[in-house]
Order: structure tokens, then C-alpha cells, then sequence
């Protein structure tokens, strides 16, 4: 018997390719700002720094100028980036550029700066002034220091009781084409106590007579009277000596009101408990011998 044929089917299998499902993103922080963002950000603070050390040194406040160069470094530090760069600044418009360089840290969280700081020769900055300018500004100081010892002289100061700073660097202006000199300074007291009274000036210089003319001296509120005289000095210093352990009397020029202390020791011999002290009189003992100071009447 013949077997039975079994038929044959022809199957087709189709491959077919599917694209491959794209793996899922990971998280990733935003990009960062562009440089200029994080330069425009700086910029403000850095210049604040400037302008802050410029009134230090006599300069009324918002005259100073900085230029940053484009595309400072960048590096980020967790949530802070570090910023950094070059430029050049200067003390006002009258003064020549300065070569600086900067940093400024962006707190990435906040979307502020938070720190900022600059380095560049400030000495050399309160120099870079054109001749005129840089002879006006000396005489307007002596003329600001010479009319506050006057009047320091008027109530009783001694010079070795005040020093005046007038500053170091100057505002300029021009008053009928002579250079105006403004800047801030300060007049330090050495009495009973130290202390410091703020001062500001204006200053007209004159090139024909080579000096200051129409010089302006405000010192802070603190500093004058209700008649606006500076105040009076009320203390003075008196030096007494023990010979041979001896008792000794020393007369000042004024009658002492009170507050007697010893400024400056010049024994070996403590005087604490060697001195005391009358309406016109110091009395020390037991080889005391020192400066006092006192509040006079």
C-alpha cells in the first residue's frame, strides 16, 4: 500500500525590525546661566567694593567706575558658583584706569550673589590723578588741615591731641574754570578716650596764586557746640615726679574738675595708691611718676 502524502505548506515568517524604545533621561540640573548673565549679576556687587574703598579714602560715594572683561571663569561648587575675571577700575572720572581682578559667588538656590571682592593697587589708584588735579587736591589739604587746627587752637586743643586725615583721594568739579576739590576725611581726638568725628570739605583751588581759595570745613554734628564752635577741650595732661621717694606737688595750668587718671607710667614704681589730687594741685609719692590726665574747669 502506498503511503498517503501529506502536503507540504509553505509558511512564511516575516522579520520584522522595531526600533528600540529610547532608554528614559536621568534627571539633570537646569543649565547654567550664560557668562554674561553671572557678569551682569557680579557686576553691581563688585563695583559696590569699589566705590566702598574709595570713600575710605576720601571719595563721596557713587563716583567710582569699573569695567569687567566678557566671559569670566566659571566653576560650580554645589549649590554656589564660582566666579571670576579681570577688568580695570577707577576712583572717579578724573582718574586714570587701574588694572583689577574679581571674584563673586552666585548662590545658584537664591538666584543672588552673596559674596564679592576685588583686587587692585588702591595706592597707586588715589595717584593716577593729571597734575592740576593732583596739585589741587594737596593744597585743599593742607588749607582743610590748617583751618581745623585755627579752630581746634580757639577752644584750648593742643596739636598733640588731634590729627586730621582729610583723605587720601578727592571728587573734582570746575568752578569758573578753576578745579573744586570735594572729599571726606576724618579728625581723630586723643583726650580721656579716643574717638573719631567724621569731616567732609570743599575746596576751590586757584592756580595763579597756587592755593586754596573758599575752603569749606563740615565736621559731624558731634563736634560743635550749640553755637557752633568746636567743642572745648576739657581735659588736660600734667607730668609729676616723686625725687627720692619724697612727696612732690605739681600745679596745672587750669583747675581740676575731676576724672584724674593716669595716662602714661614712667616708673618702675606702680603710682596706684602713690598720687591724689587737689582743686589746683597733683601730689605723688613713693617714687611714683607718671602723665596724668584730668577734666579741668
Amino acid at each position: 500500500m502506498r503511503p498517503a502524502l501529506v502536503p507540504l505548506v509553505a509558511v512564511l515568517v516575516l522579520s520584522v525590525s522595531l526600533p528600540a524604545r529610547p532608554a528614559r533621561a536621568a534627571a539633570q540640573d537646569p543649565p547654567p546661566p550664560p557668562a554674561d548673565e553671572y557678569l551682569d549679576a557680579c557686576r553691581p556687587y563688585v563695583e559696590a567694593k569699589v566705590d566702598e574703598d574709595a570713600g575710605e579714602m576720601g571719595v563721596p560715594g557713587g563716583v567710582a567706575e569699573i569695567e569687567l572683561d566678557p566671559l569670566p571663569t566659571r566653576q560650580r561648587k554645589g549649590d554656589r558658583t564660582e566666579v571670576a575675571g579681570g577688568g580695570r577700575f577707577r576712583l572717579g572720572p578724573h582718574y586714570d584706569w587701574q588694572p583689577m581682578t574679581w571674584t563673586c559667588r552666585f548662590d545658584e538656590r537664591k538666584g543672588e550673589v552673596d559674596r564679592a571682592a576685588y583686587r587692585g593697587d588702591r595706592r597707586a589708584a588715589a595717584a593716577a590723578l593729571p597734575a592740576d588735579r593732583r596739585t589741587a587736591l594737596d593744597r585743599c589739604r593742607r588749607a582743610v588741615s590748617t583751618l581745623v587746627a585755627e579752630q581746634a587752637s580757639r577752644q584750648r586743643w593742643r596739636s598733640s591731641q588731634f590729627t586730621v586725615s582729610p583723605g587720601a583721594a578727592a571728587a573734582f568739579s570746575s568752578v569758573e574754570g578753576r578745579p573744586q576739590v570735594q572729599a571726606e576725611g576724618a579728625v581723630a581726638l586723643q583726650v580721656a578716650y579716643a574717638t573719631s568725628v567724621a569731616m567732609r570739605y570743599t575746596c576751590t583751588f586757584d592756580p595763579d596764586v597756587d592755593g586754596a581759595i573758599d575752603a569749606i570745613v563740615t565736621l559731624a554734628p558731634s563736634a560743635y557746640t550749640r553755637d557752633g564752635q568746636l567743642v572745648e577741650n576739657r581735659y588736660e595732661t600734667l607730668i609729676c615726679s616723686s625725687s627720692d621717694y619724697g612727696e612732690r606737688r605739681c600745679t596745672p595750668s587750669r583747675p581740676i574738675a575731676g576724672n584724674v587718671r593716669v595716662k602714661t607710667q614712667h616708673s618702675k614704681t606702680p603710682c596706684a595708691g602713690r598720687f591724689r589730687w587737689e582743686t589746683w594741685a597733683i601730689i605723688v609719692r613713693d617714687g611714683c611718676r607718671a602723665e596724668f590726665e584730668f577734666e579741668v574747669r
